[in-house]
Protein backbone atom coordinates (compact mmCIF):
# COMPACT_ATOMS: atom_id res chain seq x y z
CA UNK A 1 0.00 0.00 0.00
CA UNK A 2 1.17 3.62 -0.76
CA UNK A 3 1.76 5.74 2.03
CA UNK A 4 0.82 9.73 1.26
CA UNK A 5 3.59 10.60 3.57
CA UNK A 6 5.46 13.81 2.79
CA UNK A 7 8.42 12.42 5.24
CA UNK A 8 9.82 9.41 6.16
CA UNK A 9 8.97 9.84 10.50
CA UNK A 10 5.32 10.52 8.92
CA UNK A 11 5.72 7.17 7.07
CA UNK A 12 6.70 5.33 10.46
CA UNK A 13 3.89 7.03 12.37
CA UNK A 14 1.62 6.11 10.41
CA UNK A 15 2.49 1.88 9.95
CA UNK A 16 0.61 -0.61 12.91
CA UNK A 17 3.11 -1.20 15.70
CA UNK A 18 4.16 -4.33 14.66
CA UNK A 19 5.50 -2.90 11.63
CA UNK A 20 6.73 0.26 12.82
CA UNK A 21 9.76 -1.66 15.00
CA UNK A 22 10.87 -3.65 11.73
CA UNK A 23 10.40 -0.65 9.29
CA UNK A 24 12.23 1.78 12.06
CA UNK A 25 15.33 -0.56 12.43
CA UNK A 26 15.18 -0.76 8.70
CA UNK A 27 15.00 3.41 8.07
CA UNK A 28 18.13 3.71 10.70
CA UNK A 29 20.34 1.20 8.88
CA UNK A 30 19.71 2.84 5.67
CA UNK A 31 20.71 6.11 7.03
CA UNK A 32 23.54 4.95 9.19
CA UNK A 33 25.31 2.63 5.83
CA UNK A 34 24.27 5.04 3.52
CA UNK A 35 26.61 7.82 3.73
CA UNK A 36 26.00 10.47 1.20
CA UNK A 37 22.64 9.14 0.16
CA UNK A 38 19.49 11.27 0.16
CA UNK A 39 16.85 10.36 2.30
CA UNK A 40 13.03 10.94 0.78
CA UNK A 41 9.41 9.99 0.09
CA UNK A 42 9.15 8.34 -3.38
CA UNK A 43 5.96 6.12 -5.12
CA UNK A 44 4.92 6.10 -1.31
CA UNK A 45 7.96 4.50 0.53
CA UNK A 46 10.94 5.87 1.97
CA UNK A 47 14.70 6.15 0.03
CA UNK A 48 17.57 6.61 0.04
CA UNK A 49 19.23 7.79 -3.41
CA UNK A 50 22.42 8.65 -4.57
CA UNK A 51 23.23 9.89 -8.52
CA UNK A 52 20.63 7.76 -9.93
CA UNK A 53 20.57 5.01 -7.74
CA UNK A 54 17.85 3.66 -5.34
CA UNK A 55 17.14 1.97 -1.98
CA UNK A 56 13.80 1.73 -1.05
CA UNK A 57 11.94 0.31 1.85
CA UNK A 58 8.51 -0.58 2.16
CA UNK A 59 5.94 -1.97 4.28
CA UNK A 60 3.54 -3.75 2.10
CA UNK A 61 0.12 -6.00 2.80
CA UNK A 62 1.65 -9.58 3.35
CA UNK A 63 5.11 -8.12 3.16
CA UNK A 64 8.18 -6.07 3.42
CA UNK A 65 10.40 -4.88 0.55
CA UNK A 66 13.59 -4.06 -0.05
CA UNK A 67 14.08 -2.23 -3.29
CA UNK A 68 17.39 -1.73 -4.85
CA UNK A 69 19.05 -4.78 -3.28
CA UNK A 70 19.22 -8.44 -5.61
CA UNK A 71 21.94 -7.58 -7.52
CA UNK A 72 24.24 -7.35 -4.05
CA UNK A 73 22.00 -10.01 -2.82
CA UNK A 74 22.95 -12.17 -6.10
CA UNK A 75 26.57 -10.94 -6.01
CA UNK A 76 27.35 -11.83 -2.34
CA UNK A 77 25.26 -14.61 -2.24
CA UNK A 78 22.82 -13.75 0.67
CA UNK A 79 21.13 -16.43 2.26
CA UNK A 80 17.75 -14.33 3.23
CA UNK A 81 16.01 -17.05 5.29
CA UNK A 82 12.47 -16.12 5.01
CA UNK A 83 12.58 -13.84 1.64
CA UNK A 84 11.48 -14.38 -1.94
CA UNK A 85 12.76 -12.17 -5.11
CA UNK A 86 10.03 -9.81 -6.36
CA UNK A 87 10.19 -7.51 -9.43
CA UNK A 88 13.10 -5.47 -8.34
CA UNK A 89 12.97 -6.03 -4.91
CA UNK A 90 13.11 -8.86 -2.17
CA UNK A 91 9.84 -9.59 0.00
CA UNK A 92 9.94 -10.71 3.31
CA UNK A 93 6.39 -12.42 4.83
CA UNK A 94 7.57 -12.31 7.71
CA UNK A 95 9.10 -9.28 9.01
CA UNK A 96 10.44 -10.72 12.34
CA UNK A 97 13.10 -13.17 10.03
CA UNK A 98 14.78 -10.26 8.39
CA UNK A 99 18.02 -10.57 8.86
CA UNK A 100 19.63 -6.80 9.77
CA UNK A 101 23.46 -7.82 9.39
CA UNK A 102 23.32 -9.66 6.33
CA UNK A 103 21.20 -6.50 5.33
CA UNK A 104 23.54 -3.98 6.22
CA UNK A 105 26.47 -5.94 4.21
CA UNK A 106 23.89 -5.57 0.52
CA UNK A 107 23.74 -1.83 1.98
CA UNK A 108 27.48 -1.72 1.86
CA UNK A 109 28.12 -3.35 -1.62
CA UNK A 110 25.50 -0.86 -2.37
CA UNK A 111 27.49 1.84 -1.09
CA UNK A 112 30.86 0.93 -2.59
CA UNK A 113 28.95 0.14 -5.93
CA UNK A 114 27.49 4.16 -6.12
CA UNK A 115 31.07 5.64 -4.95
CA UNK A 116 32.91 3.64 -7.27
CA UNK A 117 31.30 5.65 -10.23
Amino acid sequence: MQSKAKSVAVYLKELPEERRKVMTALTTLCKKTLVGFDEGMEYGMPYYKKGGLTVGVASQKNYISVYGLRKQAAELGAKLEGAKEGKGCINFTKPELIDLKVLEKLLVAKRKAVNSW
